[in-house]
């Protein structure tokens, strides 16, 4: 497999999981949740 498709995986990979992740901090600011004041969420 050639660097620019282990990259352009790599890359798409990051931005969900980055996406997921303020999507989560999203939701538990709807929620009103606690655990968004915990040190892994900031």
């Amino acid at each position: 497999m050639s660097w620019y498709l282990i990259l352009k995986h790599a890359h798409i990979t990051f931005a969900v999981i980055s996406f997921l992740g303020f999507s989560l901090r999203g939701y538990w600011m709807v929620m009103e949740s606690a655990l968004l004041q915990t040190k892994a969420a900031k």
